[in-house]
């Protein structure tokens, strides 16, 4: 006979905790059951909480059960055998009420034990942080959670570039324009010229979403979507003449931090597939209508490319509570980051008085060139997020040109500072031959790949 093991848990979210105890009883036993316990004012909802946890634990068995019980062992004791058909083996927690609860069911008890590391790893924090306790979560679950911000507009206002700078400053991924590609299969078919048809928008519109919700697994608290199926509605209305309930019902139900509008006070560019310089206007002012209608947030964006992207960065830092911040390092400032375990930054010396991050990754490439490969050789950017309420004391300085910008965080406050970054510290670019002893990619996530797989 095997040996059949359960388990119980709202999982609300999944995290690292829970991961640790579903693993720990798979391997102690043949067959695992676990109940996910469900109230209807959930969110996520708990048939969407069991559906990540097959996605991570296709061999266990999970059963959602609504939780209209009182939280009593021999009463959820009655609930396991019920729902299971037959009495456990075995029953695993990690915490001490278990013990009561194997006994009303008769079988056997085992404690799990929890690592240290994951006891900021409750489900109630994660609900009140999600992305200051991204390091918690599983792809799955980040997915839910990553603030999704999508870019449209007309044709030529920036929306692929404004998603690709996005993408750069935040180290996460984006979702090209899949009407785009669309369109040139259309091309090469020559079938250009040919009337565009509903079925050809539901068919962007649910390509669009499905590599959205790819992407969102992989992203860094961030996803950037280069358009999305609400402005698959609005180009509809373009080609087709009217708007779309097939359309409409693919956008209604997505959920969005923020829609970035891009602007028409740019020149049209011809790249020989637009053709829709003359309804620029008309199309800027539907996204506008739609957005206020809706009641979606979005922020126009205007002005040149530093300024559309300052703009934008501003909004999605205030939305998420966090922002992105590079400091240009030198071979042993990394040594030392690296010996804290990507933790924190270095006190400073005697003769620094203060500690300046910067607020883009071409400032800091800048000093790091200029400054730490001349004098040693080697240079790093490293990035890391940090929380806004910290950062709202200081003000933003400019340094030179409009793009210089950085924060001044005086030395007795660098513990502060440290105290307040959000996960771990990377390497965003490395400059030149770091000495031996030490990898310049060590920490870092690299340059991440587009969900198309195209490197940026």
């Amino acid at each position: 006979m095997p040996r059949r093991g359960v388990t119980v848990g709202k999982f609300y979210p999944p995290h690292h905790g829970h991961q640790r105890l579903i693993q720990a009883a798979e391997a102690r036993c043949d067959e695992l059951y676990v109940l996910v316990a469900s109230r209807p004012d959930e969110d996520p909802r708990a048939e969407l909480r069991a559906s990540w946890l097959r996605t991570m634990y296709p061999q266990v068995k999970f059963v959602v059960v609504h939780d209209v019980y009182p939280q009593e062992p021999g009463i959820w004791a009655e609930v396991m055998i019920r729902e299971l058909g037959f009495v456990p083996d075995v029953a695993f927690t990690g915490e001490d009420y278990g013990r009561a609860w194997a006994q009303h069911m008769s079988c056997a008890f085992e404690m799990v034990d929890r690592a240290e590391a994951e006891t900021d790893c409750t489900g109630r924090s994660i609900r009140g942080d999600p992305l200051g306790l991204w390091d918690c979560l599983d792809p799955p679950v980040r997915a839910h959670y990553a603030a999704r911000v999508a870019v449209v507009g007309a044709e030529s206002t920036g929306t692929t570039t404004m998603a690709r700078a996005l993408a750069d400053h935040y180290r996460t991924v984006w979702v090209p324009e899949y009407g785009r590609e669309h369109y040139e299969d259309r091309v090469r078919r020559g079938e250009a010229g040919k009337p565009w048809t509903t079925s050809e928008f539901v068919e962007i519109a649910v390509k669009q979403a499905r590599l959205e919700d790819l992407a969102a697994a992989a992203a860094d608290r961030v996803l950037l979507c280069d358009t999305d199926p609400f402005a698959t509605e609005v180009w509809h209305e373009r080609y087709i003449g009217s708007k779309s309930a097939e359309v409409a019902a693919i956008a209604r139900d997505r959920r969005y931090a923020l829609h970035l509008l891009t602007a028409t006070d740019i020149p049209f560019v011809q790249d020989g597939l637009r053709d829709g310089e003359n309804i620029r206007q008309w199309m800027h002012g539907r996204f506008i209508e739609e957005l206020n209608a809706r009641g979606n947030p979005y922020l126009v964006l205007e002005g040149g490319p530093s300024t559309r992207l300052r703009h934008a960065i501003e909004r999605i830092d205030e939305l998420i509570g966090l922002s992105r911040l590079f400091r240009p390092v030198g071979p042993r400032e990394l040594d030392l980051i690296e010996e804290a375990g990507w933790a924190g930054y270095p006190a400073r010396l005697d003769w620094q008085p203060g500690f300046h991050p910067v607020l883009n990754v071409e400032y800091a490439e800048k000093l790091a060139r200029d400054w730490s490969v001349r004098d040693s050789g080697f240079a790093a950017v490293t990035v890391c997020w940090v929380r806004r309420r910290f950062l709202d004391r200081y003000e933003v300085h400019q340094a030179g040109g409009a793009t210089t910008l950085e924060y001044r965080i005086p030395s007795a406050e660098l513990e502060v500072f440290n105290a307040n970054i959000v996960g771990r510290i990377e390497v965003a670019r490395a400059f030149g031959r770091r000495p031996a002893g030490g990898s310049p990619q060590a920490g870092g996530r690299g340059r991440q790949p587009s969900i198309d797989g195209r490197r940026r």
